[in-house]
């Protein structure tokens, strides 16, 4: 019943098994994968008039799910939670990664929609799908990957929102002052000029 679990996780998300990946490598890119998946899916809800879900339901549909993965396959669960963080939630890390990469957009009464209109960056012959596309789609970790729309945002526009020259950013993020000879032990110092 695993086994065919994964194979059905593996064709609905597109997701091969890499040569010589052992069963627990599969398993958990699998689930991860999954798990990227439902909150985007979460996200697609439309309730009472209200597009989208809450943070709070996003996180406790990611936590149920990370339960019965747990259940399903004892031997990866360690890899969805931190030992020495209780504090570390898999869960809303996921949700916020989709925030802030702008797969979801957050509304003023907390809900997150889905960005669905189209925006993808291209990658070598596809295209980092910003949404869920209505045509075929791959999925690759937390990214889900389809055809190009006609909305193409290169990765430099994606990644540098600002048009400042490195300099610029250096000198809008660091006060000089910091970098001024002090009374220090070159032992406590945490930090460098970067300029």
């Amino acid at each position: 019943m695993i086994t065919e679990l994964l194979t059905a996780m593996s064709k609905d998300m597109g997701i091969n098994r890499f040569a010589n990946e052992s069963n627990d490598s599969f398993a958990y890119r699998l689930c991860y994968s999954a798990l990227g998946q439902w909150c985007l899916h979460t996200a697609r809800n439309s309730n009472g008039g209200n597009a989208g879900t809450s943070k709070h339901n996003q996180t406790i549909v990611l936590n149920n799910l990370l339960e019965k993965y747990t259940e399903l396959f004892p031997y990866i669960g360690n890899r969805f939670t931190d030992a020495s963080n209780q504090y570390n939630n898999l869960s809303v890390a996921i949700r916020r990664i989709y925030e802030e990469t702008g797969y979801l957009l957050t509304d003023g009464n907390n809900y997150n929609q889905l960005a669905n209109f189209g925006r993808c960056i291209p990658i070598s012959g596809t295209s980092l799908f910003f949404g869920l596309p209505s045509d075929a789609y791959t999925v690759s970790g937390l990214g889900v990957f389809a055809s190009p729309t006609a909305c193409v945002v290169s990765s430099k526009e994606f990644l540098i929102r600002d048009d400042l020259t490195c300099n610029e950013y250096f000198n809008s993020r660091f006060d000089l002052l910091d970098f001024y000879d002090r009374d220090i032990d070159v032992d406590q110092l945490e930090f460098f000029n970067p300029l």
